[in-house]
């Protein structure tokens, strides 16, 4: 597949799946609609596909979380982390450990739309005793903001592992995808609850 197929079936993967998910979702757990979530859903991901295709920000970003995965999966593992390197079109993790985990680590460890969901949660549970009046704009802003981060992380993920393949364990090429296509699954399949249905998520945390 060339660049231009590639890039084209990107965009359209990230302004179709979001969007269409969080409808799945709300009619597979029975929730209360929105047409807001359903729209800022879709608006994260044609943002996200802009960015992708006229900008480096997300690149960048991406980049620095990808970085920030094999580091983790470095002293995971009990290794040493030697030298990291964060740059717009390129980064790197030097350490005294190489694995199968380590290697793919980014596509186990999504951390970019996990931050999104890091950075929401500790905020919405202090709004929500000290200023509910805030949390529909901050949960609107969820939407938005972790539907461009997850289309960003795997709009890159696919990047870097179909086409330049610079994390493919090329001695266990199979073994690769499998793990790759199952971790996609089963992230996805959390990560778009946590996103997508934050007031249930709340009711549960809020023991106080």
């Amino acid at each position: 597949m060339g660049p231009v197929a590639y890039w084209a079936l990107t965009a359209l993967f990230l302004v179709a799946v979001p969007p269409s998910l969080h409808l799945l979702l709300f009619v597979l757990q029975g929730l209360p609609w929105s047409i807001s979530g359903f729209v800022l859903a879709a608006l994260g991901a044609v943002a996200a596909a802009a960015l992708i295709a006229f900008t480096r920000i997300l690149q960048a970003a991406y980049i620095f979380f990808h970085e920030l995965a094999h580091a983790a999966a470095v002293l995971l593992s009990s290794g040493t982390i030697h030298h990291i390197r964060f740059g717009i079109d390129l980064g790197w993790v030097q350490s005294d450990k190489s694995s199968f985990f380590i290697r793919l680590a980014p596509y186990f460890l999504p951390l970019f739309p996990l931050a999104v969901l890091a950075l929401y949660y500790p905020a919405a549970l202090l709004l929500r005793h000290q200023a509910p009046a805030a949390l529909p704009l901050a949960t609107a802003g969820l939407s938005f903001l972790f539907t461009l981060a997850w289309c960003a992380q795997w709009a890159y993920n696919v990047k870097l592992f179909a086409l330049e393949s610079s994390d493919l364990d090329r001695d266990r090429i199979l073994l690769s995808v499998i793990a790759v296509t199952a971790a996609f699954l089963a992230s996805t399949a959390g990560l778009f609850y946590l996103a997508y249905a934050p007031l249930r998520v709340l009711a549960l945390l809020d023991v106080g």
